[in-house]
């Protein structure tokens, strides 16, 4: 039986006609083993707490044996340029777009240029021609 369940019986019992020692000893009882419950939950909340202090000053105490540990031995070194932050990333994404798109806008640009020289090309082509046809027939 749970104690909330003893607990009702118990306050049902007084309202009721019975012996005054049952009635004593059941409360007696439900003290003892409220008592008992509590002490045990006690103890194991003791015993957490000192595993938990006990794993907390460990790291301490082990640094306290070593006088001057080494704590950069282990500890990779990069060039600077490969420590980026989240904000030198995006920089570094936005200027090789930058890059990308004037690359592209130069390649377009040549290209114009280029069919530029083409047609101008082919204009003067055409324009000696007719400066022949022109002199053949004078």
């Amino acid at each position: 039986m749970t104690m909330h369940a003893e607990l009702q019986r118990l306050v049902q019992l007084r309202r009721s006609s019975a012996l005054a020692d049952d009635y004593q000893g059941r409360w007696a009882s439900l003290k003892d083993r409220t008592s008992e419950l509590l002490d045990t939950v006690c103890q194991k909340c003791i015993k957490i707490q000192l595993a938990a202090n006990m794993h907390r000053t460990k790291p301490v105490q082990l640094i306290e044996e070593d006088p001057a540990p080494l704590l950069l031995t282990y500890t990779p070194f990069y060039r600077k340029s490969e420590y980026l932050t989240r904000e030198g990333k995006i920089v570094k994404q936005v200027k090789e777009e930058a890059l990308k798109e004037k690359a592209a806008a130069k390649a377009r640009e040549d290209l114009l240029i280029q069919k530029q020289l083409e047609m101008e090309a082919a204009f003067k082509k055409q324009a000696d021609l007719l400066a022949q046809l022109m002199n053949k027939q004078t």
